[in-house]
């Protein structure tokens, strides 16, 4: 009784890792984030933010 009992957890335990693993894994094909859309205006492409130089 009491090994159905431990076998029965440990496998509630590693089924349950196994499943959030595999969730976290399969959740960003099954609900993909939107497309950017966002756009820039003339004026903010136009402006210079930094500047700099490569050694």
């Amino acid at each position: 009784m009491k090994r159905s009992v431990s076998g029965f957890l440990i496998g509630g335990i590693l089924g349950t890792a196994l499943g959030i693993a595999i969730g976290i894994f399969i959740f960003p094909y099954v609900f993909p984030p939107p497309a950017a859309v966002e756009t820039l205006s003339a004026e903010d492409q136009s402006v210079l933010v930094a500047s700099g130089a490569f050694i």
